[in-house]
C-alpha cells in the first residue's frame, strides 16, 4: 500500500519552506526558496511551481496544506499581510491550486505550527496550549478545549500585534509598540543595536547595522559572554514573558510552546521568558503552565502542521 502523503507549505516573509509528509509525521522530502515577498505574487507562484515539480511528479499526494501570515481559511486569502507586497488581498488557495493542480487548504502560519505540535510534537495529548512563532514576525496558534481557534474571520492569533509599549517602535502594520517589534528577529536585532549605541564598551557585535546583524550572531556572542547580547535576550524574554502571562490568564493554558527561528536560541531566551512569565502570571495560574521549545526538527512545525491540515480536512 502506498503511504498517504501531503504537501505542506509554510509561507514566511523571508522564505517559503515545503515538504512531503506522511501520516506519522515523517518529513520525507524538504526544500525552501526565497518568498520574494517584496515582489509581485506571480513570481512566487512561478518559483513554487518550479520547486515542487519534482516532488509532485515523483510522489502522489492527497492535497496541499498552506500556512501563511494574515491568512483566512474561510475564503482562502491572505489579507493585508504586514511583511508582503503581494496586494491587499492575496488569493493563495486559488493561485496555488491552479499552478500545482492540487486540492489546497489554508490556515494561518501559526495555526499550522500549532497543528504540527499537536499531531507530531511537544503538544501530543494536550487539549489547551498555544504555539508562539518567533521569526520574521510573531504569531500564535491556539488549541482550546481540543479545538483549533480560528475566530470570526478565520484570522485569530495575531499575538505579534498586541501593543506592548504604547508609542514604541514603528511596526510594519502601521501601529507603534507591537510585540513583534521586540520579540521578532528584527526586534531583537534592533534591541542589541540600541544597547550598543548607549555604551562605548567593547563588543564582538560592533560594526554591524540592522541589515547585516542577525539573531544567530547575537546568539553566538551571548554564548561567548558578550554583555550586550546577554542583555538583549534578557530584555526580549522580559517583554515576551509578560505578554505570555496575559495569555495564561485568558486561556488557562497547559503549555506555551516557542517555535520559529528565534526559538533556536534555546535557554538564552527561554530562561528570562519563563522568569518573566511566572512573575506576571495571575497567582491562581502560577506554576501550572509549562514553557517548552518546539520538538520539530529544524523548527519545521509549520510545514508538518500544514500537512496535518490536509489529513484533518480530507479525513
Amino acid at each position: 500500500m502506498v503511504p498517504t502523503k501531503a504537501l505542506g507549505i509554510d509561507i514566511g516573509g523571508t522564505s517559503t519552506k515545503l515538504g512531503l509528509v506522511n501520516k506519522t509525521g515523517e518529513l520525507l522530502r524538504f526544500t525552501s526558496f526565497p518568498s520574494r515577498a517584496q515582489e509581485d505574487f506571480k513570481f512566487f507562484l512561478e518559483d513554487l511551481k518550479s520547486v515542487t515539480e519534482d516532488f509532485l511528479n515523483e510522489d502522489k499526494v492527497i492535497g496541499v496544506g498552506i500556512g501563511a501570515p494574515d491568512a483566512s481559511p474561510l475564503d482562502g486569502t491572505m489579507s493585508r499581510p504586514a511583511n508582503f507586497k503581494w496586494g491587499e488581498k492575496v488569493h493563495l488557495v486559488d493561485g496555488i491550486s491552479k499552478v500545482l493542480n492540487q486540492k489546497a487548504f489554508l490556515t494561518n502560519d501559526a495555526n499550522a505550527a500549532a497543528l504540527g505540535e499537536w499531531y507530531f510534537g511537544a503538544a501530543k495529548g494536550m487539549t489547551d496550549f498555544v504555539v508562539i512563532t518567533l521569526g520574521t514576525g510573531v504569531g500564535s496558534g491556539f488549541i482550546s478545549n481540543g479545538r483549533l481557534l480560528w475566530g470570526k474571520r478565520g484570522m485569530a492569533g495575531e499575538f505579534g500585534h498586541i501593543v506592548t509599549k504604547p508609542n514604541g517602535r514603528d511596526c510594519s502594520c502601521g501601529h507603534r509598540g507591537c510585540l513583534e517589534m521586540y520579540a521578532s528577529a528584527r526586534g531583537i536585532r534592533q534591541t542589541v543595536l540600541e544597547f550598543l549605541a548607549e555604551s562605548e564598551a567593547p563588543s564582538s557585535l560592533r560594526g554591524y547595522d540592522l541589515k547585516n546583524m542577525s539573531v544567530r550572531k547575537i546568539e553566538k556572542a551571548a554564548r561567548a559572554g558578550d554583555l550586550f547580547a546577554l542583555k538583549t535576550f534578557e530584555k526580549t524574554g522580559h517583554i515576551l514573558g509578560s505578554k505570555l502571562a496575559d495569555l495564561i490568564a485568558l486561556f488557562d493554558l497547559e503549555a506555551v510552546i516557542l517555535s520559529g527561528g528565534v526559538s533556536r536560541a534555546g535557554q538564552l531566551l527561554l530562561k528570562p521568558t519563563l522568569e518573566s512569565m511566572e512573575a506576571w502570571t495571575f497567582p491562581a495560574f502560577r506554576g501550572n503552565t509549562k514553557l517548552l521549545l518546539s520538538e520539530m526538527e529544524n523548527a519545521n512545525a509549520a510545514v508538518l502542521g500544514a500537512a496535518a491540515l490536509v489529513f484533518n480536512e480530507l479525513e
